[in-house]
């Protein structure tokens, strides 16, 4: 059998918000809280890739979890801050859980990276065989 893993401070259990409260109150200053939850309330993906973009969001979220405690809020609020292309594919996400939307967020991105090298082949390859058709001035 597991032993339980609930302490108990003078007859009261000690739950995991209890905790969390407690050592914030002693050892993150309000300020800086407060500081946090506005980077995280202005965070946006911007140039940064979803990867880099979802640690920086993972991060600031400890500050502000009252934007965060359920599935739909986490996703709500990593949405606020997509760039526009990703808002464009994922803003209409239907995903329940925010793992999967994080996954299909990856995903769209690694699409649009290949489509992006795609064109830029295309344009480069159509640039090449113009090139070779142009007419020699001076010739005759």
């Amino acid at each position: 059998m597991i032993p339980s893993c609930t302490t108990y401070l003078e007859g009261t259990p000690i739950t995991w918000n209890r905790f969390t409260t407690a050592f914030r109150g002693n050892y993150i200053p309000l300020g800086v809280v407060e500081m946090k939850v506005g980077e995280f309330m202005r965070l946006s993906q911007g140039t940064k890739s979803v990867k880099v973009y979802l640690h920086t969001f993972n991060n600031l979220a400890r500050y502000a979890p009252e934007f965060v405690n359920t599935e739909a809020k986490k996703i709500a609020s990593f949405q606020r801050g997509l760039s526009p292309k990703m808002l464009k594919t994922m803003g209409t996400g239907t995903r329940a859980t925010f793992n999967a939307y994080i996954s299909d967020c990856l995903t769209q991105e690694n699409n649009n990276n290949i489509y992006s090298a795609s064109k830029s082949r295309k344009r480069a390859f159509e640039a090449r065989s113009s090139q070779s058709r142009a007419p020699v001035a001076g010739r005759q």
